[in-house]
């Protein structure tokens, strides 16, 4: 009785404090040896976003992304796209760690100096199932091995299984659990625990 009326109590303070936990698969890698670029169906190119581009692609669209987007951007980080015929078909984001303060991602993550992130990549619903994503994150490592990182990280809900696979696919390996508990939409605990392979 105790230990159901101590659930209930927790379940409702969950909810007046708006408290929310998240699991998500975390994943490495340390080397662009170790990634293999995949090959999609599709004819596409891939884009730079800049301020420019961010606003023909979101300002009407999506407001709330492009206001977010464009402060991505005066941070310093590399968002890129795949696009056909002036559509843009999949987006990433990613920056690499210098020791500089960081208002997004990261935050969660033991990154170290020198060390990147992937985040934020989505595929428009009409191209899935294309390698869309997978290619977003290989071209994404490559810049940031190129620019210096020496290991990126990447993460996903626990119950995305396509982005898993796509993960999984570049040559990423899986390094372990993280959990989030936010409340009131700020993120107040966060862990990251590694299997014991990794």
């Amino acid at each position: 009785m105790q230990k159901s009326l101590k659930k209930t109590i927790i379940r409702k303070l969950s909810r007046f404090f708006k408290i929310r936990k998240n699991r998500y698969f975390v994943y490495v890698a340390e080397k662009l040896s170790d990634l293999t670029q995949p090959n999609s169906d599709l004819p596409f190119q891939f884009g730079e976003f800049d301020l420019e581009s961010i606003e023909q692609v979101f300002a009407d669209k999506e407001p709330q992304r492009y206001e977010l987007f464009q402060r991505f951007f005066r941070a310093g980080y590399m968002g890129v796209y795949t696009e056909h015929d002036h559509r843009v078909m999949a987006y990433g984001w990613g920056t690499v760690y210098w020791g500089e303060g960081r208002f997004f991602s990261n935050n969660h993550l033991p990154l170290k100096r020198g060390e990147g992130h992937i985040f934020y990549c989505y595929t428009e619903e009409n191209f899935r199932h294309h390698n869309l994503y997978s290619s977003i994150i290989y071209h994404l490592s490559e810049k940031m091995f190129n620019n210096g990182a020496h290991r990126i990280w990447i993460d996903t809900n626990d119950d995305n299984l396509p982005a898993q696979r796509g993960i999984l696919h570049v040559g990423f390996r899986p390094y372990g659990t993280m959990t989030n508990i936010l409340c009131c939409k700020r993120l107040i605990y966060s862990k990251v625990k590694a299997t014991r392979e990794s």
